[in-house]
């Protein structure tokens, strides 16, 4: 249950900063590069202030888990790259369920290098979230294929990022799991932070008006990072992001209500008909997690 709940919480917070990034790249014509370089700066700042909080003095050697440290950071940053050039095509209530393919690819990935075997039933979940991510992509019209081909691009990095994350955890030593993944979330963008400051010269801004737009969407990603590591760590790394997946109903509800007080930067309106398709999709996700858990 815990499980389930951090990662229902980490896919609602992942929705919101969704729709921040984008409003942030549209509105105020931000450079998607500089808002990946100020915001992963500030959530280094985040990971500072609790790090003390959660550093434990019987830590293992560095290095069983710096590496895949190194190696989740790394392609998630790469992931991160794809994931705003999508967002720069279509909106955010339709990249954010269709991010839930990268759950088939992580399945297999997970099945071949981590030798965490799923069953039929479980199988069936993983496929019933990817079809209802693919209804998603033919509902109110189709997405460039050049946005296509970098959302797999992305999907792919971020599941090579998670499996990274899973042994990351894993050689973090048997502890509270929760404690576990803020540690790993701290540690990870405390990297990123690093490598991001180093592009500060070029990316970034003398301005506080910049950072303090930045800041409610580095919030929100940095939480939903948190759900995500509490929640791999708590149970597997494909029902985390099979939870996941239901951001894709929170960015549907979301872009609704973004819609309706006139923020169309945001979200265009839409038929009726493409809502409720669209909140069909993304139920399917939802039961997609109850056939993980039976199975």
């Amino acid at each position: 249950m815990l499980a389930i709940f951090t990662g229902l919480g980490g896919a609602a917070a992942q929705s919101l900063s969704y729709l921040y990034s984008k409003h942030l790249v549209d509105h105020h014509r931000r450079s998607p590069l500089q808002v990946l370089v100020l915001a992963h700066v500030l959530m280094g700042g985040f990971s500072v202030v609790l790090l003390p909080f959660y550093w434990r003095t019987d830590m293992p050697p560095w290095s069983e888990w710096f590496w895949p440290l190194f190696g989740s950071t790394a392609t998630y940053l790469v992931g991160q790259i794809g994931l705003f050039y999508v967002l720069r095509h279509t909106q955010a209530s339709r990249v954010s369920p269709l991010l839930s393919i990268k759950v088939i690819m992580l399945a297999t990935l997970a099945t071949a290098l981590l030798h965490q075997p799923l069953s039929g039933l479980q199988w069936l979940a993983v496929f019933l979230c990817a079809s209802a991510a693919l209804v998603l992509n033919t509902v109110g019209g189709r997405i460039a294929t050049r946005a296509v081909i970098a959302l797999l691009i992305t999907c792919l990095m971020y599941s090579l990022s998670d499996l990274y994350i899973k042994v990351m955890l894993d050689s973090l030593g048997k502890h509270d799991p929760v404690a576990n993944g803020v540690l790993g979330t701290a540690l990870t963008y405390l990297l990123a932070g690093i490598a991001a400051a180093a592009l500060l010269p070029w990316l970034g801004s003398r301005r506080a008006g910049e950072w303090g737009r930045t800041t409610p969407y580095a919030l929100a990603w940095f939480l939903g990072m948190i759900g995500l590591y509490a929640c791999i760590a708590l149970a597997d790394v494909v029902l985390a992001n099979i939870l996941q997946s239901t951001r894709g109903l929170f960015s549907v509800m979301l872009g609704v209500v973004a819609a309706h007080a006139g923020l169309l930067h945001l979200e265009p309106y839409v038929g009726r008909r493409i809502l409720v398709q669209r909140i069909l999709a993304s139920l399917m996700m939802s039961g997609a997690v109850a056939l993980y858990v039976l199975g």
